[in-house]
Parts: structure tokens; sequence; C-alpha cells
């Protein structure tokens, strides 16, 4: 509550900004995952340690506000706003992806920075150095000259020891999602006969969390990109990982995937990134071999049969982590979620994740899908912005036969997909009714 220094991370916050395609077991190289191109390509919002990483990028509660306004189909941005956060009257902040138009406004003045994103500045708060409770019941710090919220989503916070952050409380009832879950995850079997799927979800405002078969291990496919890619740029920082994100993220480019990894020590580092970083339990990179490169990490659990595979639980807790800056902060995590939307934003098989999705969601959402068409496997993994500034991680695995990958799994995964979206944002009664069922 009082000002305080920052000493310790808690585990309730918003996450501001999420995970693409994996390589078969006898294959000589992981060139048969990705030839997909991107219909449309939108970028999004951009150093500091595990212990200082928490980010909210549209602020929310009393301070700043959100407005958020979407263009009519196939209208282009407004002149003078790009995807970039930029100050408009040194009040206000604004950008535009993909025809659609947000503006935060700043209770104490807008900060231009050169080559980044501007950011609503802390004022008076400027020594809140660690999430503390404001008067709304909502959570605000200031990080390197950058107010940011988190919404408690109306529970109110609770005051922490001197030091320590200030959390939302506990949520009262968590079934709902589950319930959801519990009723969507056998569409897969009836939607896309012979097939094998996996769900897992965190609303990262609430911390409710649900899974269906979220303990099961599927191939990581080009999912997995995502998580080599957050190792390299904790390791390695962002310079050095620049000249590939375009490539993985909207091409899917197996090489340029392979060139990450070369980023870090040895391969072996993806997976101990795995089980330490990113906390998953369930993992295992055990080859990528393209690019006239031979990837084969020592440390491969005996399991893996010589390919990758995470399960959905281990996948959405990369990404909850990677949301709430527990891997990586600022600048690196604003990087590495606007390299995250350089995914396609609808379509299969890159861009199944948002193809359903309200405009405003699809525009922001942060994702790596990944696919093996041989193989039946179909994957995608992202973060996504069900109410401004509020996210929720999710994972959709499917894993079956060649025929069923491009008839079934894909418009499984979309609507499975909507489903989940009305289910966390709670916007209908009914969250199958918006959806289209295949």
């Amino acid at each position: 509550m009082a000002n305080r220094s920052k000493s310790l991370c808690c585990a309730a916050w918003v996450a501001t900004w999420v995970a693409g395609c994996g390589v078969a077991p006898a294959m000589p190289d992981a060139a048969l995952d990705d030839v997909a191109t991107t219909d449309v390509v939108v970028a999004r919002d951009e150093d500091a340690r595990v212990d200082d990483a928490q980010s909210v990028d549209a602020q929310s509660a009393d301070v700043n506000s959100v407005d958020v306004t979407s263009a009519d189909a196939g209208a282009a941005c407004p002149a003078g706003l790009g995807e970039r956060w930029t100050c408009e009257d040194g009040t206000s902040r604004a950008r535009c992806v993909g025809a659609v138009v947000e503006r935060v406004r700043c209770a104490d003045g807008c900060v231009a920075r050169a080559g980044e994103d501007a950011v609503c500045a802390c004022g008076a708060r400027s020594n809140f150095t660690v999430w503390n409770c404001l008067a709304s019941g909502d959570l605000g710090r200031c990080s390197s000259g950058a107010w940011l919220e988190q919404s408690c989503m109306g529970r109110g916070c609770a005051a922490m020891p001197a030091g320590v952050d200030d959390v939302c409380r506990a949520p009262v009832a968590m079934t709902p999602l589950q319930a959801l879950l519990d009723r969507l995850g056998p569409t897969c079997a009836t939607i896309t006969a012979g097939t094998r799927c996996g769900i897992a979800v965190r609303d990262l405002a609430t911390g409710e969390r649900a899974s269906y078969r979220g303990a099961e291990r599927f191939q990581s496919a080009s999912s997995a990109k995502a998580l080599w890619v957050a190792a390299a740029v904790l390791d390695r920082g962002t310079a050095a990982v620049e000249p590939f994100a375009t490539p993985v993220f909207r091409d899917s480019s197996n090489d340029a995937a392979g060139s990450v990894i070369d980023l870090l020590a040895s391969p072996e580092r993806v997976n101990t990134f795995y089980r330490g970083e990113a906390g998953m339990t369930n993992r295992s990179l055990c080859r990528w071999n393209t690019g006239g490169r031979t990837r084969q990490p020592s440390n491969c659990v005996p399991w893996s049969g010589a390919s990758n595979y995470f399960t959905a639980d281990d996948a959405t807790e990369f990404l909850s982590r990677l949301g709430q800056g527990r891997i990586f902060g600022e600048p690196r995590l604003g990087t590495m979620l606007r390299w995250m939307t350089l995914s396609p934003r609808t379509g299969s098989p890159g861009g199944v994740l948002g193809t359903q999705l309200p405009a405003t969601a699809r525009a922001t959402m942060q994702h790596k899908a990944g696919w093996i068409p041989d193989l039946g496997n179909h994957n995608d993994i992202g973060l996504v912005e069900y109410a401004p500034g509020r996210f929720y991680a999710v994972s959709i695995l499917a894993t079956g036969t060649a025929a069923n990958f491009w008839l079934r799994q894909s418009p499984w995964i979309e609507y499975a997909s909507c489903v989940i979206f009305h289910g966390v944002a709670r916007d209908v009664a009914d969250p199958f009714a918006p959806c289209r069922r295949p």
C-alpha cells in the first residue's frame, strides 16, 4: 500500500501480452510443417529480469482509461497512426492495429520514447516500484518511468508486507471455465473423428484455469518456436534474435528457428529452459535438423521417441509466465510480444486461433501455430485479450491422421478458440452460440 522498493514477485496479476510447429520422429529435417504464407501481418507493442517483470500495456481503473474503436472491414488505419503507441497532445497515447484504433488517456501525461512505444507517465507515483493497491481496488506500479495497472476484476486487492507486491484477492468460484472445457473437449472426437485433442486455459486477470486432457503429450510442432525465441531473448537479448523473428513468426521458417536454437549455449539449453524458466514438466526438444545442421540435445527425455513434445498445461504455463513478465520484463517483453503478433491473424494453418475471434481480439492476439501435415498434427497457442488489458493464455493441441488435418482439425480449433473466448469473457449467455460449429 505504501510506496515501496521491489523485492519479490507475487503470482496474481494481469498479463499484457503468447506461442507455433514441430518435427516428425524420423524425418531428416523439419521442412514439411511450415509451407503456409500469411495474408495479414500485424505488429504490436514492446530489460529487466524475472523479479522486475510485470507489465500491463493497456491501463485501466481510475487512473488511465482505454478507448477501443474498430474501422469498417478493409478500412485503413487513420493517417499518422501505426502499430506503435504514439503520444497525442501529450495527454494520451494511441495506436492502430488491423484497422482497430486504441487510445489510452494518461492521467499524468504521455511520454514519447525514441524507437519505442510511448508510455503513460508515473507522475507523483514514480516511487511505486512494486505493485500497490489503488483506491479503485486494482493494482498499480511504476516501471522504468511507465505507469502500469492491472485490474483485480472487481475482487479488490490485498496488502502484502513492505517490499512485496500487493496482490488481487483470490476469485471466489472458479468452476464455469472447467465446466465449459468439459463440454467443449469431447466435440473434438465428434467433429474431428480420429483426432485426439488437448486444451488448457488460464485467465491471467482472475487466475481461473481449466484443462481438458491437459497433461497428455502432443507433438509440439512449430508452436515450440515461440519458446525457443523466448529462451534466446532471455539468454542473448532481442538484438541477437531480431534477424530471425519475422521469418519465425510470420512465415514459421524452420531454418530461422534452427538459427535461434544456435544462439543458445547448446541445444540442451532449450530443455533446461523448458523445465526451469518456462515451468514445464512434461516436455522435450529432441531433434531439430534443418538448415544443414543437426541439433539433438543429450538431455532429451527417454519417452519422447526422438521427437518434440509438450502438453497443453505446459504450453499454457509458459504463456502465463511470459505474459506476466516472469521470464523477462520490459523492454524485452514488449518486443517479444510484438513479434508474436506477426503470426497470421486468421486462416489455416497459421492463424486458426483468431479466425472466429472478435476483430479487436484477433488484431491484438500474440500466438504461434504449428502443424505437421503428414502426421495429422495441428496446434495453436497464444495470449488473447478479451477486454482492454485483460488476457488469457490458451493452448489448443490436436493430433490424428493426415486426412483429418486439413479437413477437420483446423475448423475445430477455430471453433474451440471462439467458444473459449466467450467463455472467458462471459459476454453471452451461451459461449457456444456465437461460434460456427464445423
